[in-house]
């Protein structure tokens, strides 16, 4: 039996002081870190446009940033990435097959990009489709 199985069954007996020291309060916080490891010399592991969207549908139109804002792409080998500000917040898209463009996908949110165009949808939200459009 090792020195704690034996200390612990000690304190048990009343044989040893024992004490427990109080528990700190865990703390939470408001930022995940993810790592990524690639090489800088790497070109084009990320590129940056910018959208505007049009005002319809308006359950849609509050979620994205209004007028024109950023979205960042991120290609590290076969992990496809997208950052963009969802209600103020920077979320992370993951790419998703899809048969033309590139999709991603977010909890309910998805972003589907071809030819400079952004199809945006909410799949809680039913068929709406949010349209954004690249601006050079």
């Amino acid at each position: 039996m090792g020195f704690y199985a034996r200390f612990g069954m000690m304190c048990a007996l009343g044989l040893a002081v024992c004490t427990v020291p109080a528990m700190q309060a865990a703390t939470v916080s408001n930022t995940l870190q993810i790592p990524l490891s690639f090489k800088f010399n790497t070109k084009g592991v990320v590129q940056s446009a910018r959208y505007r969207c049009v005002e319809q549908p308006a359950a849609l139109r509050s979620v994205l940033p209004k007028g024109v804002f950023s979205a960042a792409y991120i290609n590290l080998d076969d992990i496809s990435l997208l950052a963009v500000s969802i209600h103020n917040k920077t979320q992370i898209f993951s790419s998703v097959v899809s048969a033309s463009g590139a999709k991603y996908a977010a909890g309910s949110y998805e972003w589907w990009e071809e030819h400079g165009e952004v199809s945006f949808t909410d799949t809680e939200q039913g068929k709406a489709v949010l349209t954004c459009k690249e601006v050079q």
